[in-house]
């Protein structure tokens, strides 16, 4: 599905219409008098996607490319730039996220085109905003790029706070006590958070090239915007570095005491093993033969030996439980 949304400087009329790739002719691209903004939505046939490559003067394969899954880019071939963008769609405080989403959007003076074959929230948005302000389109394709990429940029904070809201459950889990956390959730929220980095990196770079840019695709006005949009990036890019920071500190702390708790467990049967070792000392040296059946009756003494070996060893017991009450083992 193709549209186009038209605007005729001299008229001032706006209008929205699906595109015919077998009529090209009716929109001159070399007409600087229009505006143009070409919306292809799921379009894979590569005979359509040529055919516009070679209306609008484009390098050869230039949509196609677009349309192939690829990250974050930006190209500027002279008589036009490309780029790609990935959109992170979530409703704020949502986690799991879906898969981002890959805009294509090439720019020239007078015509933007945004390619993508999944939908897209930011550009439905600017498309509906567009159509219904005029003032909105009157204003150079690159300002519609700004647009977009705000519009994303929205749509990744919302994400970031996804992220954080589950790391906060994670740290909870972790300082209530919880020791046997689901490794599925520490991976879920560590995968998301590379996800994250792999988009806000990439497209920070973008928008910092088209800040510097000196082409004339590129007003003044939109390199300033450009500049706050790199800006805005930037700091969503330490936010995400930040939780990552923060959730490799909450692993460490969990595996410390995952460990300490095995450590207590260990402490608590050695204990055990300690206490009954008296017991097992009594009946191991008064079941030798060398004092016979009797030995309270067929040794010298032997009733005090019994007497004092018992004493002894349950001394020693009693010894063993004061000493590990008084170190709080127990």
């Amino acid at each position: 599905m193709i549209d186009i949304m038209i605007y005729d400087k001299k008229s001032g009329d706006l209008r929205t219409e699906v595109f015919d790739p077998e009529n090209p002719l009716a929109y001159d691209p070399k007409d600087l008098g229009h505006r143009y903004w070409l919306e292809i939505f799921n379009e894979r046939d590569p005979e359509v996607l040529e055919a516009l490559e070679e209306h609008f003067d484009l390098r050869p394969r230039a949509l196609q490319d677009l349309a192939r899954r690829s990250s974050p880019n930006f190209q500027d071939w002279g008589k036009s730039m490309s780029m790609v963008l990935h959109e992170v769609q979530g409703k704020s405080g949502s986690f799991p996220l879906r898969l981002p989403i890959q805009i294509g959007m090439v720019l020239k003076e007078n015509i933007l085109i945004t390619i993508h074959g999944r939908v897209s929230h930011a550009l439905q948005e600017q498309w509906k905003h567009a159509g219904n302000d005029l003032k909105r389109f009157q204003l150079e394709p690159s300002l519609q790029v700004y647009r977009i990429g705000d519009s994303i940029a929205q749509e990744i904070y919302a994400g970031l706070v996804g992220i954080e809201e589950e790391s906060d459950k994670v740290d909870e889990k972790i300082f209530e006590g919880e020791y046997q956390l689901s490794p599925n959730q520490l991976y879920r929220v560590k995968k998301t958070i590379i996800s994250f980095r792999q988009i806000l990196l990439p497209q920070q770079e973008i928008f910092l090239n088209l800040s510097r840019s000196t082409t004339r695709y590129v007003s003044e006005l939109a390199r300033h915007h450009f500049k706050g949009l790199f800006d805005q990036y930037s700091h969503y890019y330490q936010i995400n570095e930040s939780m990552n920071d923060l959730l490799n500190d909450a692993m460490n702390i969990n595996l410390g005491k995952i460990n300490t708790n095995l450590n207590h467990i260990m402490k608590t049967l050695t204990l055990f093993n300690a206490l009954f070792l008296p017991l097992t000392f009594i009946s191991s040296f008064f079941g030798m033969n060398f004092f016979g059946n009797t030995p309270e009756l067929d040794v010298t003494l032997g009733f005090g030996w019994f007497i004092g070996v018992t004493a002894a060893a349950l001394s020693l017991l009693l010894g063993l439980l004061f000493f590990t009450k008084r170190r709080k083992w127990f």
